[in-house]
């Protein structure tokens, strides 16, 4: 029988949000009492490459393990986020947005698009200091939408381009806005990954695929029995072995948008 594994995905951790960034904002003291109850509850954390090799090697991960995950490598990590991690002996995984290092995030509209993005210094200093980095592309399209020569590019340049900066190896990889189809996955495994991140806001356990691994958006209004609920296994499905229903119909409706697009720019 599978065992759950909690994998919590946030985005920017910082006191004021962006505008039009609310959503994915998290205050730095609710931050701190998320992390608070997983260790008040007796959890470790683990990073997704360390998950990913237990996955693979059938070995079931230790009770009461949890995965936290950033995306895309906001500035704010290093201030609000990391030193709350460290203090209380937690790791993580951030993925960063390989062609935004020290930049701003433009592939957003409005303040959303210029916050600051994690310079490519800081990123090793922090890796040095136990964070994984993995990629998130080059540009953080939807992927499942493009091309699927320009897709391939998207996910093997963020690799190359972030093992040169960092001068390590990047193993891991998350989808942008967690979008994938059976494509963009197969190119994951082909440039080299050993795992890929998706979203699917359900909680992942010992039978999940490594190459689509769910993890649980944490939002602003989550507290901490929201996050105890998660650890316990309750308050979210169990992620499903197949793509839901609901996510083709989507799938289908985003490429279509997306064509239009490309027909009136």
């Amino acid at each position: 029988m599978s065992a759950v594994i909690p994998i919590l995905l946030y985005h920017s951790v910082r006191p004021v949000p962006a505008e039009g960034f609310e959503r994915f904002t998290i205050d730095p003291g609710l931050f701190a009492e998320h992390l608070d109850t997983v260790t008040g509850l007796g959890f470790t954390a683990c990073t997704v490459g360390a998950l990913a090799a237990m996955l693979r090697a059938g070995t079931p991960p230790p009770r009461r393990t949890v995965v936290i995950t950033f995306d895309d490598g906001y500035a704010d990590f290093a201030e609000y986020a990391w030193p709350r991690l460290r203090a209380r002996g937690l790791t993580a995984t951030m993925y960063a947005v390989a062609g935004h290092l020290g930049g701003r995030s433009a592939w957003m509209d409005g303040q959303a698009g210029a916050m600051r993005m994690l310079p490519a210094a800081d990123l090793r200093a922090l890796s040095g200091e136990g964070l994984e980095i993995g990629a998130h592309s080059v540009s953080h399209p939807q992927l499942d939408c493009l091309p699927l020569a320009c897709a391939r590019e998207e996910i093997r340049d963020s690799r190359a381009i972030l093992e040169d900066a960092l001068s390590c190896e990047v193993t891991t990889f998350a989808y942008p806005h967690g979008f994938h189809d059976r494509n963009v996955r197969r190119a994951a495994i082909d440039a080299g990954y050993t795992s890929a991140a998706a979203v699917r806001n359900a909680l992942s356990h010992t039978g999940d695929d490594v190459y689509r691994l769910a993890r649980i958006t944490m939002a602003p209004d989550d507290g901490p029995g929201r996050i105890a609920a998660l650890l316990r296994g309750r308050g979210a499905r169990i992620a499903a072995p197949h793509e839901r229903m609901q996510t083709t119909v989507w799938r289908g409706t985003r490429r279509i948008r997306s064509r239009l697009r490309a027909v009136h720019a």
